[in-house]
Formats: C-alpha cells, sequence, structure tokens
C-alpha cells in the first residue's frame, strides 16, 4: 500500500467517526490547506515564468495617463520584437501595418519595418 491510500484511507476513518459540526470544521481546513497550497504553487510559477516580454509595454502604459489607439498598441507589441499570430492583440490592426508597410508577416510571425519604427519615434511611443 501507498502512502497516499494510507492517508486516503485514514481521512474516510477519521470522517465516519466526526461528529457533523466537526466534519465541517475539517472540510474547511482541508479547502484552505488546498487554497494555500495551489497559492504557492502559482507565485512559483509566476516567479519561474515571468511576463513575455511584449506584454510589459502594456502593464507601463496602464500605470500612465497615456491613450492609445489600438494601432498603436499593435505597434508597439511588434516594436517588443517579433510576435506570433495567435499572441497578437489585435489581427485587424496587424493587417492594416502590413498595408502601410509599418509591419511585415514570415511563416505565421509578424515583426515591424523600419518603415513602423520611424512612425513610432515620430509619434513619440519610443526615443530614436
Amino acid at each position: 500500500m501507498q502512502l497516499g491510500q494510507i492517508e486516503q484511507l485514514t481521512k474516510e476513518e477519521a470522517n465516519m467517526d466526526m461528529p457533523k459540526h466537526m466534519l465541517d470544521e475539517h472540510m474547511k481546513l482541508e479547502d484552505a490547506k488546498q487554497q494555500a497550497i495551489n497559492n504557492l504553487a502559482y507565485e512559483v510559477y509566476k516567479r519561474d515564468n515571468p511576463i513575455p516580454q511584449q506584454w510589459q509595454y502594456t502593464q507601463h502604459l496602464n500605470n500612465s495617463d497615456t491613450k492609445l489607439s489600438s494601432y498603436d498598441e499593435c505597434l508597439l507589441q511588434l516594436f517588443y520584437g517579433v510576435t506570433w499570430d495567435g499572441d497578437l492583440l489585435n489581427k485587424y490592426d496587424t493587417r492594416e501595418a502590413r498595408k502601410r508597410n509599418h509591419a511585415n508577416r514570415v511563416n505565421g510571425f509578424n515583426y515591424l519595418t523600419r518603415k513602423g519604427i520611424n512612425y513610432l519615434i515620430k509619434k513619440g511611443l519610443v526615443r530614436g
């Protein structure tokens, strides 16, 4: 018999002999313990898997009073690196950027062109 099976049997035996009010308290404590374990696991995951670079600018903009068009947000996302189609903030604006030669796409990956970088510099969204 494995340790997990022994623990399960012990819990079941303990639950059979407990009065209802104690069983309810026991279940609340078990739920709280499991929630604490889940929270700790999530914190470790966040530490080991930082936010991808292309999403970091969004956090910066959320902390400022800057209002951007969705087109400008799209170009800023591409400014921070090559972006896969599935990770784009807005596919419509990315198509518009390609039409204006501000962005390009190869095999499902999108990136900013020199003209797109100049556009962001002229708008004052990045420093040249």
